[in-house]
């Protein structure tokens, strides 16, 4: 019996070694199952990893198109944009000179229809030479008007008040306010101010002549105003120019602030000197003070 077991034994030894040859003769000889395990773990990683990597190249790849096409589309649509932007921006610019445009000539057809009302309303209008007076009466009255002597230049061209920029306002309050005390007191306590301009500049004292086309807003109009000698003051001729409908005094170009300040200054002067010999009639003494002041704006003083 013991035998019989032993020869059992060896026989199931060979058969276990017959089935292990058999298993293994497609494979690397001397390799375990282990070593068989791990060579097809590696395989499987190295397969699975190259896979991961093809896998990660195709995405990163479709990503940088993506991402390519994404920037271009960018830069399409911001050079959309900018072209949009200039256009509007040149439209804009385009429709904002426009309105100036517009504004200019509704600003330059209301003027003409202020300038025709005033011409014919005004009392320094240029519609009739006799407009000239008002001229003449506002530079005397804003000449003698305490800290107003700039507005005197309302009453002269554009040119003229351009060149007595600076004029100061202040200049003869002094000798403005001493002359109106002594006018008062001599002419039983009138005002010096507001003429009868029909008055004091009428034709036995002052000539008025006007040349020149007469057009619509009467910018072509020239003419003077010629004051005749007396008073024991010499003839003065007073040039005026049609501006902006009214009549203004076109003044000589060497009169500057400076100069009329200075005319004016020792016209003042001398009339406050003298006052105690000023005529009793008050027509002839306003006659004699424009004279005077008239002289002093023209600079007849100097020639």
């Amino acid at each position: 019996m013991r035998m019989l077991t032993y020869l059992a034994s060896a026989a199931l030894a060979v058969g276990v070694v017959g089935c292990k040859n058999e298993s293994t003769s497609s494979n690397t000889p001397g390799q375990t199952p282990g070593d068989r395990a791990a060579d097809a773990t590696r395989s499987g990683v190295n397969a699975a990893t190259q896979g991961a990597a093809n896998a990660g190249n195709a995405v990163a790849g479709a990503a940088q198109s993506a991402g390519n096409a994404a920037a271009e589309a960018g830069r399409d649509a911001k050079d959309a944009a900018g072209r949009v932007a200039e256009d509007t921006k040149d439209e804009r610019a385009r429709l904002a000179q426009s309105a100036r445009e517009a504004g200019r000539d509704a600003k330059d057809v209301a003027k003409d229809a202020k300038d025709a009302v005033v011409a014919g309303f005004s009392p320094s209008g240029a519609s009739d030479v006799t407009g000239m007076r008002g001229a003449l009466e506002g530079i005397v009255t804003q000449a003698m008007n305490a800290n107003d002597l700039d507005k005197m230049t309302a009453h002269v061209t554009e040119a003229d008040k351009q060149r007595l920029t600076g004029l100061d306002p202040k200049a003869l309050t002094a000798g403005a306010e001493q002359f109106k005390k002594a006018w008062g007191q001599k002419y039983s306590g009138d005002v010096f101010g507001v003429m009868a301009a029909d008055q004091v500049f009428a034709e036995s004292f002052v000539t008025l002549q006007s040349s020149g086309q007469s057009t619509a807003d009467n910018k072509a109009k020239t003419g003077q105003a010629v004051i005749k000698a007396s008073h024991g003051l010499p003839e003065v001729r007073v040039p005026m120019a049609a501006e902006g409908g009214k009549w203004r005094l076109d003044l000589p170009d060497e009169v500057n602030a400076q100069t009329l300040q200075q005319n004016l200054s020792k016209a003042v002067q001398e009339l406050n000197a003298a006052s105690a010999q000023w005529p009793a009639d008050k027509l002839q003494a306003s006659q004699h003070v424009a004279h005077r002041i008239l002289m002093a704006v023209t600079n007849a003083q100097a020639k």
